[in-house]
């Protein structure tokens, strides 16, 4: 195989990026403010088959003697070194990669802040996101479907529909009262902080695929007559994706919990496929984290100070599942 540029290789990525805010000062030295942030990137890298073979050329026919109209056969004549770079354009050639400008980017949010920086005893400060962002699958080197690129644009896998990120400073109420209220009381109970970070993400964007028989091009080339449809992986030879006959999204959050209900998976009905972008939002567990941090300045001379601190970081342990680092997630369908 060889890589290639294609005849549109002067063109340049464009991102166009445009906001629109509002901001309103609300009592008790609050201030609320909203945007709507968008982007959108045109003439993306991306890549091409440059030597695809036409849709349905194995369904008819013979190769070598052997009917093309029995699936099975198209499987074994599939199967065997470089038979399929005898139903492509360029006999000689298995892999022709063109680099082309085609990818595509859409990024939509809505960003809303809240904030109380003057409080005597609490201050604090909440970023809540809603966003969407679509485009070409795989990142600036994806392989575009060559006989519908709609399959290979969808959510990406940065997407997040939900972020909120809370950090807040509070002061304790002065524990020097009665007897204890002198020098060395209030030296050691009053004057204490409490800050913490809290942060929730949604999960990652999952788009399942198979492995074993059903992700090898041969099968593909038996269900629809060309090895080149793109699979899952977005890097061919792999043409089935699964379909979903019910919603299959589960509550599991725990460690040994199913996040899905693998009855509602099943591989596509002969001549037909699934979709590279899942009819239902499949995602990993939503991730939540918190740090607390308890602290307290005391004074040693003139501007000196010592300060005590002690700092709990994920204080709930809370585990965050990774399908992609440490396979946390089994997500194989064999």
């Amino acid at each position: 195989g060889i890589n290639s540029l294609s005849p549109d290789s002067f063109k340049f990525p464009v991102t166009h990026s445009f906001s629109a805010s509002f901001a309103r000062r609300i009592p008790w030295n609050q201030v609320v403010e909203a945007s709507y942030v968008g982007t959108r990137g045109e003439n993306l890298v991306s890549r091409s088959n440059g030597n695809v073979m036409p849709y349905g050329i194995m369904s008819t026919g013979t190769f070598n003697g052997v009917d093309l109209t029995v699936p099975i056969n198209r499987v074994a004549v599939a199967s065997v070194g470089d038979n399929l770079a005898s139903f492509r354009p360029y006999n000689a050639l298995n892999a022709l990669t063109i680099y082309d400008f085609r990818g595509e980017t859409t990024y939509d949010s809505m960003q809303v802040t809240l904030s109380r920086q003057t409080g005597r005893r609490l201050q604090y400060f909440v970023a809540y996101t809603f966003a969407q962002s679509e485009g070409t699958l795989g990142g600036e080197y994806s392989i575009i479907d060559p006989y519908d690129a709609n399959r290979t644009y969808g959510v990406l896998n940065e997407d997040r529909t939900h972020v909120l990120n809370v950090s807040w400073n509070a002061f304790l109420p002065d524990g020097a009262q009665g007897s204890m209220d002198n020098a060395f009381g209030r030296g050691l109970l009053n004057g204490w902080q409490v800050s913490g970070i809290s942060s929730m993400a949604s999960g990652v964007p999952v788009r399942l695929s198979f492995t074993g028989d059903a992700a090898s091009g041969a099968i593909a080339a038996s269900y629809f007559g060309t090895a080149d449809v793109v699979g899952p992986s977005n890097a061919g030879g792999n043409g089935l994706a699964p379909t979903y006959t019910c919603d299959p999204r589960l509550s599991g959050t725990d460690v040994g919990e199913k996040i899905l209900d693998v009855n509602c998976i099943s591989v596509p009905a002969f001549g037909t496929n699934g979709d590279l972008v899942p009819p239902y939002n499949i995602r990993t567990p939503t991730r939540f984290n918190h740090d607390v941090t308890l602290f307290k300045n005391f004074d040693i001379k003139g501007d000196q100070k010592i300060q005590f601190r002690i700092g709990f970081f994920n204080i709930f342990n809370q585990a965050f599942a990774n399908p992609f680092i440490g396979n946390d997630i089994n997500l194989t369908l064999d």
